[in-house]
């Protein structure tokens, strides 16, 4: 499965030693994520962002590449009095952020070689991370640029499989615009959530809760604070980008 993260490069090279005028589209989207069945219980929806790195010969209706996504899909912020190591004490808000993280390659075959608009279908392969990291800010501090302690609360991974299609919009000779829409699959995972939809409440009751604690240094008093539930499910998610790409060309 590692070895599947050489084939961009190996298409790169295989292009190059048999001087193929090469085309790259580096893209960045919006990413709106879906979860789909038995996850939909459990977590919202997701925003988010898409990189990916498409390589092909000119004329060629097929492509290859690297796809990264990142997307939030629940955020919980309370302020809480934050006791630090020398004693002393203030007010701090407390960031609960579930994201997914995606490291995937993919390939695009295109329905149409000229015209403005040309249809295509894609397939990927790679592995997803869910993850929870909480973070304590200074109110203070107006744009959190810089969290004053971190902790990973929570961290999950599974490998990722998926199909879709989309449509691409040359509207210049070095931009292009992309709409896909892909459906991703991989095996069991465990990842939080702060609260699941409201439509589901009931389903609190398969989670596991999660507390963070906080410990005062001069009373040993121990503050809990909820940061969410703990589910299990496979991955099924629907990814719904859309972005811009710049085309160069070798």
């Amino acid at each position: 499965m590692k070895n599947i993260f050489l084939l961009p490069i190996f298409f790169f090279v295989h292009c190059y030693l048999h001087a193929q005028t090469l085309e790259a589209d580096i893209g960045l989207s919006y990413s709106r994520m879906e979860p789909l069945n038995r996850m939909s219980n459990f977590i919202p929806s997701g925003n988010g962002i898409g990189l990916d790195l498409m390589l092909r010969p000119a004329g060629s209706r097929f492509a290859v590449g690297l796809d990264l996504g990142y997307s939030i899909y629940g955020r919980d912020s309370d302020r809480q009095v934050y006791t630090f190591e020398d004693g002393s004490k203030a007010d701090m808000d407390i960031v609960v952020n579930n994201n997914i993280t995606n490291f995937m390659i993919g390939g695009r075959y295109f329905l149409g070689e000229n015209g403005k608009i040309i249809p295509f279908i894609s397939a990927k392969a790679g592995y997803s991370r869910f993850g929870t990291n909480l973070f304590i800010y200074d109110p203070d501090d107006f744009d959190h640029c810089e969290p004053i302690d971190t902790e990973l609360l929570l961290k999950d991974g599974t490998f990722l499989r998926g199909i879709g299609a989309g449509l691409q919009w040359k509207f210049s000779e070095v931009m292009v615009m992309n709409l896909s829409a892909d459906l991703l699959m991989g095996g069991g995972i465990r990842y939080m959530s702060v609260d699941a939809p409201i439509r589901h409440e009931h389903h609190h009751s398969t989670g596991n809760e999660v507390e963070a604690r906080f410990i005062n240094t001069q009373t040993q008093v121990i503050h809990k604070h909820h940061v969410g539930y703990v589910y299990q499910s496979a991955v099924r998610v629907l990814d719904l980008r859309f972005g811009l790409a710049y085309r160069l060309s070798k």
